[in-house]
């Protein structure tokens, strides 16, 4: 099997206008799956940044894959058997965040 990355994949460029906290299996496959099919049927026309909230997390792992990853569909729609793969998803990950709050206004520092 051929190495996920930029080199093996395109990765379409959108501007960055969702902070996600946590770069999970959930997020990424349920979340992240809905914003990519926004961007694919609507001109929704957004990224995702994410920010590791914790010290050992899968940043550098999905870092290594250019940050694309594929997503796995199985089970029913509308009474059909649904099996497939997605194209190659990815987002812009960082390492951790330091977020200060400054009462109603929160601002986010981050760390790269």
């Amino acid at each position: 099997m051929k190495a996920l990355n930029k080199e093996t994949c395109a990765k379409a460029q959108r501007p960055e206008r969702i902070i996600q906290f946590g770069e999970g299996n959930f997020l990424r496959a349920f979340v992240d799956w809905i914003i990519y099919n926004m961007n694919e049927k609507t001109d929704f026309n957004s990224s995702v940044v994410v920010v590791q909230p914790i010290d050992k997390g899968m940043v550098d792992m999905l870092n290594a894959q250019d940050c694309l990853y594929h997503v796995n569909l199985q089970g029913l729609d509308k009474g059909e058997v649904v099996n497939k793969t997605s194209t190659p998803m990815g987002e812009r990950y960082l390492p951790n965040a330091l977020m200060l709050d400054l009462g109603l206004n929160t601002a986010l520092l981050f760390t790269m």
